[in-house]
């Protein structure tokens, strides 16, 4: 049975657990080699324990944040919280129909939509959405929709721009897809916009940052320790919060102006939906261990490619990825003595492909960025971690990406 309390208005602060306890009844198990999908709610929820067997999937879905809280976790399996994967437009002539983005998970904000306009040609796809879906266009970008001004029968003249890459965490420096937020490539060179006017189209932008001042150092939730003596830095980030949407990629119209003149549903060549972002998942016990084959991961959903002229060629632009979502870890002991490089997950994800796969093609969309990873720990000395590695903050730089921050406990308001 799970027990659920009230969940406290966003202001997501976490206990020490000094004194949970007594109250709390019943074991979820989820038992080897299943698949279950969890959908959250507006509460916490609280068991007395939770175990993921090998083998195991525990999927969360839903436009709550996941917040478990426990005795002991024991993650031998995969608690998954990441956003879904936009899907290719598999159709042609289909004008009247809208191409949907991706949803989010636990909080993740779903991507961007395109083809919003039905009964006439779109100017732009849409932007992805900001947490809790609460805020459209927090997310990547719409890529530019382009029309051919010349009426000729030139697809390379009226290619759109892909959508941009949904962004939460800083980039990792010289990291690869996943780790580096990037917008969407600009439509055809000889193709027009149709909200500019100007050749090529442009991509979606990169969604807004989460981290906004000149210090690299507290990009984080919370506080850290610096130095014996000296107060811990504080974290930007004012409360933890899930990832956002990549942005749609733009249509592909006939011309020879915008919009498309005597439109029906097969004149322009529709861009892809966003992929959704990834979610905020937090566990907190007084014990979590996580074993060799145990993953947390909130990665932002991939976009997609837009659609085709006889499924050889994307004239329409792909879309962008989601970006990755946050992962916070409480516990008075944790132990990843046994854990393996990507026990801890948030990238982001990989954008739709426009006139090749190759990421920066005419009418690519941009790949997602980061999202972060949170363990909150008593000090080092409470974190068991593989013998390879120097200390705590090694062995959690390495083993989580991007890179996870060692942070103070942090009670709850």
């Amino acid at each position: 049975m799970l027990q659920q309390i009230p969940f406290c208005a966003r202001a997501l602060c976490l206990p020490l657990l000094a004194g949970l306890a007594a109250a709390q009844s019943g074991d979820w198990v989820i038992p080897a080699g299943q698949v279950v999908q969890y959908r959250t709610g507006p509460s916490k929820v609280i068991v007395n324990s939770l175990r993921i067997e090998p083998g195991a999937v525990l999927r969360v879905v839903g436009k709550y944040e996941f917040h478990v809280v426990a005795q002991s976790i024991e993650i031998d399996g995969t608690l998954d919280a990441s956003g879904w994967s936009a899907q290719d437009v598999a159709t042609l002539g289909t004008g009247n129909l809208v191409e949907q983005g991706a949803l989010g998970a636990a909080g993740g904000g779903r991507g961007g939509s395109a083809n919003k306009i039905t009964s006439s040609s779109t100017p732009q796809g849409d932007a992805g959405f900001g947490v809790y879906d609460g805020f459209s266009g927090l997310g990547g970008g719409g890529g530019e929709s382009g029309f051919d001004a010349t009426s000729s029968s030139n697809v390379d003249k009226r290619r759109g721009a892909g959508g941009g890459g949904g962004a939460f965490g800083p980039d990792v420096v010289g990291g690869g897809v996943g780790l580096v937020a990037a917008k969407g490539a600009n439509g055809g060179p000889t193709a027009t916009g149709c909200v500019t006017g100007l050749q090529p189209p442009k991509g979606g932008a990169i969604a807004p940052r989460a981290f906004v001042d000149a210090n690299p150092d507290n990009d984080f939730f919370g506080q850290k320790p610096f130095l014996p003596g000296l107060p811990p830095i504080v974290g930007e980030l004012a409360y933890p919060r899930p990832g956002v949407g990549g942005g749609a990629g733009g249509n592909s119209c006939a011309g020879p102006t915008f919009p498309t003149p005597v439109w029906t549903p097969n004149s322009d060549e529709k861009g892809a939906g966003g992929g959704g972002g990834g979610g905020l998942l937090i566990a907190e016990a007084q014990t979590v261990r996580i074993g060799l084959t145990g993953r947390i991961v909130a990665n932002g959903g991939s976009g997609a490619s837009g659609e085709n002229t006889l499924a050889l060629n994307h004239v329409g632009a792909g879309s962008g990825g989601g970006s990755g979502g946050m992962i916070v870890i409480q516990a008075n002991a944790l132990d990843l003595s046994q854990a393996a490089p990507g026990v801890f997950e948030a990238r982001g994800g990989k954008g739709g492909a426009g006139l090749t796969s190759n990421p920066t093609s005419v009418g690519s969309g941009g790949d997602g960025g980061p999202g972060l990873v949170q363990v909150h720990a008593v000090n080092g000395a409470s974190v068991a971690y593989p013998p390879a590695y120097a200390s705590p903050i090694a062995a959690l730089q390495a083993l989580s990406v991007p890179p996870a921050h060692l942070l103070l406990p942090v009670a709850l308001l």
